[in-house]
């Protein structure tokens, strides 16, 4: 370290006459220290599912019931939203390793009581979970808050002005954009990682951006994904893309692998039937050659109304041996559910199951 003296005139006189001076040098208070960075869990989660896709084993998981959201307080939501999570514990004995959270975003950001979804995460980080938060969002149409989410399909020019800078659409869906990665970029302040599905089953025409034109999606997509870079939010982002099976176009909206960690699919049927439907259509084999790591995001267990509940762990690990790049699933509240099986304790101990007691530490922090 470099220290600098300064003299007054008369000690200068003195030196110069050879007289002794004495110099008091006061002590220089450090600056202070920054914190280091939280450290990402992104690189530790990345590692686990390539570690699983060559173990051949696979990790359970469960969403949330999103409708208790508008309860109070938000205790009282939080644990309506568990329902379906703590009904597999007590039936089984065993948690899931991941929950999936739902962020529903209608007409400003407090109208989706995003207490419930930080609750949520944040109370499944501290198990040691995996986090899987799916956005539903509104039409950003002028002026907001535009259409709430539903099943209409927004008009080809909405989605085309939402990837168009100048326009009116884009100024909105940027500012909502703005809003919930706000939130995002609060959550994981402490270095954990949400799987985040932005646009889920988007090759089905039964959502507003969905089964829309190819490139206004990618070029939508791109966008969200620079705009989360400039927060500095992808370290602890995982973008998974989803799209559902039986519909086509699996492959159309993929935004390009610079902009992508995770692929996945949702799929509602029985699971002996399940490996025959995600193959039909090339759709499997198409989000297997990504590379990426693929899961099932959005499972039901069953097929009907109201679904089958006898499925039971040799019918999941059969289905599981027949698509062995698939490393997760994670099933819709009931009746869908793994709780609502007559079979769930045998279930949840599925000879390559994953639970929440099975992950490895450092997924979380």
């Amino acid at each position: 370290m470099t220290s600098e003296i300064f003299l007054s005139q008369a000690q200068v006189a003195d030196l110069v006459g050879g007289k002794p001076v004495t110099i008091t040098i006061a002590p220089v208070a450090s600056p202070p220290v920054a914190s280091p960075p939280a450290t990402s869990t992104k690189t530790a989660i990345m590692a686990y599912a390539a570690q699983l896709k060559a173990q051949g084993k696979y990790f359970s998981g469960q969403h949330t019931d999103m409708w208790p959201a508008a309860l109070t307080p938000t205790s009282a939501a939080v644990a309506g939203a568990m329902i379906p999570v703590t009904t597999i514990e007590s039936q089984s004995g065993e948690n899931v390793a991941m929950l999936g959270v739902s962020l529903s975003y209608e007409t400003d950001l407090n109208s989706w009581s995003p207490d419930v979804s930080s609750e949520l995460a944040s109370s499944w980080w501290a198990q040691g979970g995996l986090v899987q938060l799916t956005l539903w969002m509104n039409v950003p149409s002028s002026p907001l808050p535009g259409n709430p989410p539903g099943s209409t399909q927004a008009s080809a020019s909405t989605i085309h002005d939402m990837a168009t800078p100048g326009t009116q659409v884009y100024a909105n869906w940027q500012q909502m954009l703005q809003e919930i990665f706000g939130w995002i970029k609060t959550q994981v302040a402490g270095g954990n990682t949400f799987i985040l599905r932005p646009w889920s089953e988007q090759n089905g025409s039964w959502r507003w951006y969905g089964a829309q034109n190819a490139q206004d999606m990618i070029a939508i997509w791109q966008q969200m994904w620079q705009l989360a870079e400039s927060m500095g939010l992808n370290s602890n982002l995982i973008w998974m893309y989803n799209v559902n099976c039986d519909v086509g176009n699996y492959m159309s909206a993929y935004p390009g692998d610079a902009y992508v960690d995770w692929v996945s699919f949702d799929i509602y049927y029985t699971p002996l039937q399940i490996p025959a439907q995600a193959t039909s259509g090339g759709m499997y084999e198409s989000l297997l050659a990504t590379g990426k790591p693929l899961i099932f995001a959005e499972m039901g267990l069953g097929s009907g109304t109201p679904p089958t509940n006898s499925v039971d762990d040799t019918q999941v690990e059969t289905m599981m041996a027949q698509l062995p790049g698939v490393i997760g699933f994670c099933t819709w509240p009931s009746p869908y559910s793994i709780g609502s099986q007559n079979n769930c304790a045998e279930l949840m101990k599925s000879a390559n199951i994953v639970n929440l007691s099975g992950l490895p530490k450092g997924l979380t922090v």
